[in-house]
């Protein structure tokens, strides 16, 4: 068997992005971080960017951004908690995302967060 050649019982996994895990830094103790409510239907990664939609939140299209939600989550069948970063923060802006369903290009995604305080590297 040559190095190039996949052994047929190994499996390939990826994993999911993991809580803050687009994070450089953000300020002591959780001054970076909000709380709120996914609205109901969203089922989001770590990284998402958030925009307020009334009392919820949501994935952000072009309207205001309010953050980058920290861990996934699934509010697919009810609306559940979340915490977001607010302000202060630096992150890893590959490792962020956002509707694509819209006119919004990276530059603005960009902009959106420096508004805010958090900087995308």
């Amino acid at each position: 068997e040559t190095p190039e050649e996949e052994h047929p019982l190994m499996t390939t996994k990826t994993m999911a992005a993991r809580a803050g895990g687009f994070l450089i830094s953000e300020a002591n103790g959780t001054r970076s971080r909000d709380n709120g409510t996914l609205a109901l239907g969203q089922n989001l990664p770590a990284g998402t960017i958030l925009a307020a939609s009334g009392s919820y939140v949501t994935e952000w299209t072009d309207d205001t951004a309010i953050g980058v939600l920290f861990e996934a989550v699934d509010a697919s069948l009810a609306a559940k908690p979340c915490a977001y970063i607010a302000r202060d923060a630096e992150v890893v802006f590959a490792n962020l995302s956002y509707s694509d369903e819209t006119n919004v290009t990276a530059d603005d995604a960009k902009s959106a967060l420096k508004s805010l305080g958090i900087i995308p590297r």
